[in-house]
C-alpha cells in the first residue's frame, strides 16, 4: 500500500448477552471490516466475555467483550469505517505527524 495510507487501530466493544453470542458478533464484524474494500488487516484479536457488573437491582445478567484491529487503509476510507463501525477507541500508527 502506498504513501497516502493511514495505519490505525479501532478497539471496538459490545455487550449483551448470551457470552457465546456477543463472542460471534465480534467475530462477524471483524470478519466484515476485513473483505471491506481497501482495507488490510494487519492483525486482530477478540476477548473472551466477561460478566459485566450490572448497577444493584437490574437483574439482568450482560456480558462485554471488545476486538481490537489493526489495519491500514486510506484517510477517505478510514472515515467511512467512523461512522459505518463506530469504535469505542481509535489509534492513529502511521503518518506520525
Amino acid at each position: 500500500m502506498g504513501e497516502d495510507k493511514i495505519q490505525a487501530i479501532f478497539i471496538l466493544e459490545i455487550l449483551g448477552k448470551p457470552a457465546e453470542h456477543i463472542k460471534k458478533t465480534l467475530t462477524d464484524i471483524v470478519k466484515k471490516l476485513g473483505e471491506e474494500k481497501d482495507v488490510k488487516v494487519i492483525s486482530k484479536s477478540i476477548a473472551e466475555p466477561k460478566p459485566f457488573q450490572a448497577k444493584e437491582g437490574q437483574g439482568q445478567e450482560l456480558f462485554t467483550s471488545f476486538a481490537e484491529i489493526e489495519f491500514e487503509t486510506t484517510l477517505q476510507k478510514l472515515m467511512l469505517l467512523v461512522y459505518g463501525y463506530m469504535p469505542s477507541h481509535i489509534d492513529i500508527i502511521k503518518p506520525e505527524d
